[in-house]
């Protein structure tokens, strides 16, 4: 199982009411057959002990409603500015490639399907709810860049935003998922044994539910 993250800018000017929006995109999945003498280039390499890969792409954009609410000019020439958010619309989605040899036997091709299942559930999973932490991370809140005109300040400003809150989000999703994949791939031995896809994913999802708990629900008052 591989991983790789997309984070996507898109800027937009304030003139929306503070507000979050979030949109969770249905995973595009793509199945490819090589031929294992000579794989293609656009092709992950095979770790050892792999005979197929599953390449799980995570997608994160945004469009925040911002302004810019002060630049100013340093003693040394740079810029620095100060934006504010008054809203953000999150994006985020999920593509899924699966690599498997020609001639694959069924085992190989249920234990990347496993793969594929597992992906969608998480993403399902944890997806909005990340999407909105991090859009709660951008919302209301004043974020300073440097640079070496006003705009260039501006703009960095808002790359140290999207980039802590792609971060979040990915920790949130993509390192969590990768987890329970990496688990799965334990039990299976990358699908060499004889334990069953289901049961795997089963026992794999177990797991997860044990080590990342639900937060309790808030005491009433």
């Amino acid at each position: 199982m591989r991983y790789f993250v997309i984070i996507i800018i898109a800027l937009m000017p304030a003139f929306a009411p503070a507000a979050i929006s979030v949109k969770r995109a249905t995973p595009t999945i793509q199945h490819k057959t090589f031929d294992p003498d000579k794989p293609p280039k656009d092709m992950p390499r095979l770790n050892e002990h792999e005979a197929a890969v599953t390449v799980c792409g995570f997608g994160f954009s945004a469009e925040p409603h911002y302004e810019i609410v002060s630049r100013e000019r340093g003693a040394d020439g740079n810029y620095s500015a100060v934006i504010a958010v008054s809203g953000v619309s999150v994006y985020v989605r999920m593509s899924i490639v699966i690599w498997t040899p020609k001639g694959v036997t069924d085992k190989l091709k249920a234990h990347e399907e496993g793969h594929r299942k597992l992906d969608e559930l998480m993403y399902k999973k944890l997806a909005e709810n990340a999407a909105r932490a991090a859009g709660e991370e951008m919302d209301g809140h004043r974020f300073t860049g440097e640079g070496p005109t006003a705009a260039k300040a501006a703009t960095n400003a808002l790359q140290n935003m999207f980039q802590q809150a792609g971060r979040n989000y990915m920790a949130q999703t993509a390192a969590l998922n990768e987890e329970v994949n990496n688990t799965y791939d334990a039990l299976t031995q990358h699908g060499a044994n004889e334990v069953t896809e289901a049961d795997a994913m089963k026992q794999a999802l177990e797991k997860y539910d044990h080590d990342h708990p639900a937060p309790a629900p808030p005491a009433k008052k």
